[in-house]
């Protein structure tokens, strides 16, 4: 199978990490939690470069990561509208940067494919980083406890849909899963993409 003129990188958000809410930190006041959020959430939203933007989003990971270990969440209105609205724009973060990838890159650029997956990785492995742990990154919920089935399903991807298109087969065709937040990178055809959309549905 040839790849179409146009191949896109999408981002599969397969599920989040839980938090063991055991992070260990000097207890904050509410009034820091609501400046940090406001002047981040700007800053976020007024980056004018991707590195300003990157380190925006770092800031609000750690700030997401503060609050759902605060050990007055489970009992805090506040706090939980804190994190409500943080994990919203995370989560905006995430949407905004599947449409960019989705309609930026194509087969004919190539480098520049190259180029986002390097810096997609560099922003996931320095958030990683800087929230010291995954454990600690986009938790939907303090308490959860969710297993990563990641691994599995791009073993599953590459036996059941069109085996030879992968690179492990020797196909053009590459899946890179970023452990960190759960995503799934995937550079196909859009054929195969709807194949894997498909399956990610029927495993919901």
């Amino acid at each position: 199978m040839k790849l179409n003129s146009i191949c896109f990188w999408t981002v599969f958000l397969i599920s989040f990490f839980a938090s063991d809410a055991s992070f260990g930190q000097q207890q904050k006041t509410f009034k820091h939690y609501a400046d940090a959020l406001s002047r981040r959430l700007i800053a976020e939203a007024t980056a004018k470069s991707n590195v300003d933007h990157e380190l925006a989003v770092i800031e609000l990971t750690k700030l997401y990561s503060e609050l759902i270990n605060d050990p007055r969440l489970r009992n805090s209105p506040t706090l939980n509208q804190y994190r409500i609205k943080l994990r919203a724009r995370l989560m905006k973060v995430l949407r905004e940067l599947e449409i960019r990838i989705a309609r930026e890159v194509s087969l004919a650029t190539r480098s520049n494919s190259d180029q986002l997956q390097y810096a997609l990785q560099r922003h996931l492995s320095a958030a990683n980083r800087q929230m010291g742990g995954a454990k600690h990154l986009l938790a939907p919920r303090a308490g959860a406890n969710v297993p990563d089935y990641g691994p599995q399903l791009v073993a599953l991807i590459q036996r059941t849909i069109t085996p030879q298109f992968w690179n492990v087969n020797g196909g053009p065709g590459s899946i890179v899963y970023y452990a960190p937040l759960r995503l799934l990178v995937v550079r196909a055809t859009s054929q195969v993409h709807g194949q894997i959309r498909d399956l990610n549905g029927m495993l919901r």
